[in-house]
């Protein structure tokens, strides 16, 4: 499923798609059984499941667990959240390999230039997350990594597809394009020397590398 996506396109995920798929056509082609989910208001319910080495014996054959959030109401999919990430002590190459199809090249290459980039980063862990926004086609993905401190004032993110440590994906019905993404991530043209023409440019070739810098300071 990882490779074909179930024969669909984003934010179809695995042969689903938000606001369309009913619940029982997500039972019975995951083959899974559902309790009665989690309550939230409106009448949504939300629902979980994981995959790959959520619990294992060292060592985990793929060295990563998928987890992935449904929510459901009045008998249809409404939103779609995937988290992979890798576990503890583990390299990302298998992961890599086999997330290729949502690599960055990929994703821009099949889907096209991203509304807005956003960079958020936390120094003291330290961790990066880069994510593509599509709201305008239905989802958003976010990769996340470890940046450098090259000095006391800068940050640097060297991003390389091979070396992601998680990735996520957001997925419901197309919004327009005037959404903005919100929360603790910034506009990569705001925090670094980068814009998301040149970014778009660098990242479409399979294997690429890109490198930025970003002051500290921003990232309190």
């Amino acid at each position: 499923m990882l490779v074909t996506n179930g024969d669909c396109e984003l934010p179809c995920w695995w042969g689903i798609t938000p606001s369309e798929t009913t619940w029982q056509e997500v039972r019975d082609r995951l083959g899974l059984y559902y309790g009665q989910g989690y309550s939230r208001p409106g009448g949504v319910r939300l629902y979980e499941v994981d995959y790959g080495d959520r619990i294992y014996p060292y060592p985990p054959p793929y060295g990563y667990h998928i987890h992935i959030e449904f929510t459901e109401q009045d008998g249809i999919v409404q939103s779609i959240r995937v988290r992979s990430n890798l576990v503890r002590d583990t390299t990302p190459e298998r992961f890599a390999q086999d997330w290729q199809r949502y690599a960055p090249y990929q994703v821009l290459v099949r889907y096209g230039e991203p509304l807005q980039v956003n960079l958020h980063i936390v120094p003291w862990t330290p961790e990066y997350t880069l994510g593509l926004a599509y709201e305008h086609l239905g989802f958003d993905i976010v990769y996340g990594g470890t940046p450098t401190r090259i000095s006391p004032t800068t940050m640097r993110v060297c991003f390389d597809f091979a070396k992601v440590n998680f990735m996520y994906l957001e997925l419901e019905s197309p919004q327009p394009e005037e959404t903005t993404h919100e929360g603790t991530a910034r506009p990569l043209e705001e925090v670094t020397e980068m814009d998301i023409e040149t970014f778009y440019a660098l990242l479409r070739d399979p294997g690429s590398e890109i490198c930025f810098e970003t002051p500290t300071e921003l990232w309190p």
